[in-house]
């Protein structure tokens, strides 16, 4: 998981440096990366310090909320919000990221990052649908649609973030079949 995470992150940065390096020298005083930095260091000396990374984070944003490098910060902090079990704030962040208007490489890094985790946390629930569904019927559904009665408000949705329906099939159980041969 850390790798995923730092991956994700700097693709996000690299993805955003030439955003950044054009907001800079149109913004009175350019993006808070000394800041970032900071931030990003701390990350790297306690990885499991996800109270102080994730509050850090979101400090960054509301000091400026107008800096090319907020959502950065902001998807951080998701990430970290995630990893303490905070589903709901983590989901929160993700949505506000995914809500922007910018168009600037940075943002979109940001939002595709978003989709991937939303996407994740989305998964979880459909997991949690197909066992209800499971534990009324004593069996899991042939298509995916069937799991609709058990969606809360539409989630979770039948598609990831991209739009594409999940990959969902029943699998053959290889091993069960041999049981059945001792008998």
């Amino acid at each position: 998981m850390r790798f995923g995470f730092a991956a994700g992150i700097m693709i996000v940065l690299l993805a955003g440096n030439m955003s950044v390096a054009q907001t800079s020298s149109t913004s009175a005083g350019g993006p808070d990366e000394k800041t970032l930095w900071e931030i990003w260091k701390m990350q790297q000396e306690k990885p499991d310090d996800h109270i102080a990374l994730s509050t850090n984070c979101m400090e960054f944003v509301k000091k400026s909320p107008k800096d090319p490098l907020a959502a950065v910060a902001t998807t951080m902090a998701a990430w970290h919000l995630l990893q303490m079990d905070n589903r709901d704030g983590a989901v929160k962040l993700l949505t506000i990221t995914l809500s922007t208007t910018k168009t600037d490489a940075l943002s979109l890094s940001a939002a595709n990052m978003s989709k991937a985790w939303l996407s994740r946390v989305d998964m979880e629930q459909m997991k949690e649908c197909l066992q209800l569904y499971y534990r009324r019927h004593i069996e899991y559904p042939k298509t995916i649609d069937l799991v609709k009665p058990f969606q809360k408000n539409g989630q979770p949705p039948l598609t990831d973030r991209w739009g594409k329906t999940w990959g969902y099939g029943l699998a053959e159980f290889q091993n069960l079949k041999k049981l059945g041969t001792l008998y």
